[in-house]
């Protein structure tokens, strides 16, 4: 709502799940809503108006008594589809989000430790990380950490590349300055990164993703990017894309049915 700076109004349309409000010291807003009954989306808003860092958060579970009964959350008794669905449309709400997220974010941080505000799939396999920090606290250098894994970038800026990562994963992002490690609590990002790959080139789908056992695998692809009847090629169209490719593998050995799928942005 344009007037929620000056006026203190904010808008939300469309919105069916249950929502809860807080105002913070610093004059920013809080907006929670709960998604199918289990995930807490977060969304806040600095005092001018403009929206900060969304982030999820999973509901930790009771310790439960023994032989005390417990009734399984809703996302335990949803079909298959409708949990790929929901698991989907919660994806795309964050990568949304996030996109709306001008470089900097347009946040004011008067803290002395580094508040991260962004992490974004950028280059090959890996993520560019944005911070904010006090203007007093001067330049200077911040790890920006991925987990799991623990790979790492630093520096004095208010940015940094992580490189080398498993474009298969999501992964936690946070920051700290350098020789530190972020605190139990601290504000996080997560983010998956992406895969690219060239106009028109073929290549071997293990390029992209590796099964997760020997188990037999079913692959499969969409998005304009094709494979080969025997699995063995995956081929870009002949022209910007963004395809995504999974694969599947049976139960194999202490390996359980496993599914990983990648993003593969195509391009020039």
């Amino acid at each position: 709502d344009p007037t929620f700076a000056t006026k203190g109004v904010l808008t939300i349309e469309d919105v069916d799940a249950p929502t809860q409000i807080a105002l913070d010291d610093q004059g920013r807003l809080y907006v929670g809503m709960i998604l199918y009954d289990r995930l807490f989306q977060v969304s806040r808003y600095t005092a001018a108006g403009v929206l900060d860092v969304p982030m999820d958060v999973e509901p930790t579970p009771p310790t439960l008594a023994p032989n005390s009964q417990v009734t399984l959350p809703p996302q335990a008794t949803l079909p298959p589809v409708e949990r790929l669905a929901r698991d989907r449309f919660v994806e795309e709400q964050e990568k949304e989000q996030l996109a709306a997220l001008p470089p900097g974010d347009g946040l004011t941080v008067t803290a002395s430790k580094p508040v991260i505000t962004s992490a974004r799939p950028s280059e090959d396999r890996s993520l560019t990380v944005t911070w904010g920090i006090s203007a007093a606290a001067g330049s200077p250098y911040v790890t920006a950490t991925a987990m799991p894994g623990g790979r790492s970038c630093t520096s004095n800026t208010d940015s940094c590349v992580i490189r080398g990562l498993d474009p298969s994963l999501k992964y936690t992002v946070t920051v700290a300055l350098k020789g530190e490690t972020a605190a139990t609590g601290a504000l996080s990002v997560t983010a998956t990164p992406v895969v690219s790959m060239k106009i028109g080139r073929v290549a071997s789908p293990t390029t992209f993703v590796r099964p997760a056992s020997r188990g037999a695998a079913t692959w499969k692809v969409r998005g304009g990017c094709t494979l080969n009847a025997n699995n063995t090629r995956i081929a870009a169209p002949q022209r910007a894309a963004t395809c995504q490719l999974s694969v599947t593998t049976a139960k194999f050995g202490s390996t359980p049915k496993t599914t990983k799928s990648v993003t593969i942005v195509v391009k020039k």
